[in-house]
């Protein structure tokens, strides 16, 4: 975690699972976010904290919509 987050600038997608009952500290995903100079954020109220498992479909959208973005 001491990696200088606020160095990079590449392009990043964070989608959170507002239903993570294992990790989720709302506080500590904006601080960290707020580093990143170039961020999109989805928070998800439908699934937790196993985004892949939980909503696949709509993950995959999330990333071609994302991966279309960076095309254009």
């Amino acid at each position: 975690w001491g990696f200088p987050w606020d160095s990079l600038t590449l392009p990043t997608l964070n989608i959170t699972g507002l239903c993570d009952r294992v990790f989720l500290d709302r506080l500590v995903v904006d601080k960290w976010l707020d580093r990143l100079s170039d961020v999109r954020r989805l928070d998800w109220e439908d699934c937790g904290h196993l985004v892949p498992l939980e909503r696949p479909q709509k993950l995959e959208q999330a990333l071609q919509v994302f991966g279309s973005e960076l095309e254009g």
